[in-house]
């Protein structure tokens, strides 16, 4: 009976499931990018992740091929379920690269941090930072898409580690500043 608006919806929900696939798509690229610039991540673990997303973009390809070629509503239907029930993208991919980001980040600053005092106190919590960010970067390397949902405790854990690692910087950086400061307020003349 409504042929052509059979044909024209089911033409917008592939158009839809397809925007879909380019969105997931275009975020995995951008976190090959994120792997690589990582400097805390072996080569291995850097090669491990990076063909862990590449696999994602070749299975969300053949489905966006798949949803190209499908003829019936129903099947459709199920395919573009798939991109949110099959693909971890957004569920485990954003985040755990964040975390490794992030502890990234925080490592380098600790490294930094680190260079700039010889109090002992003070380098050992910026060295408990910097332990528990690699903690992060370790735990969250291994996750893998088929683990989810339940590895959202390990991203948990290790985003909680990362705010711990912050607030140890944080109060090192306190630490440093009023080391670097006599009780009486005025400047230690420091060699150049």
């Amino acid at each position: 009976e409504n042929k052509p608006d059979a044909a024209a919806s089911l033409a917008k929900k592939k158009e839809r499931a397809i925007q879909e696939i380019d969105r997931r798509i275009a975020s995995l690229n951008t976190q090959i990018e994120r792997i690589n610039s990582a400097k805390r991540l072996t080569a291995g673990q850097k090669s491990s992740l990076v063909s862990q997303v590449q696999n994602e973009i070749k299975s969300l390809t053949q489905l966006k091929a798949k949803i190209n070629a499908d003829t019936d509503l129903a099947t459709l239907l199920a395919d573009k379920q798939s991109i949110i029930g099959q693909y971890r993208i957004f569920a485990l991919f954003q985040p755990q690269i964040a975390i490794i980001s992030y502890a990234d980040k925080i490592i380098q600053i600790a490294d930094l941090m680190d260079a700039k005092t010889t109090d002992t106190a003070i380098k050992a919590q910026i060295a408990d930072a910097k332990s528990k960010a690699q903690k992060a970067i370790s735990d969250v390397t291994v996750l893998k898409p088929e683990g989810y949902p339940a590895n959202k405790e390990v991203l948990r854990a290790s985003k909680n580690l990362l705010t711990a690692a912050r607030q140890e910087l944080n109060e090192a950086r306190v630490a440093m500043k009023k080391a670097a400061t006599p009780a009486g307020g005025n400047t230690p003349a420091t060699a150049n």
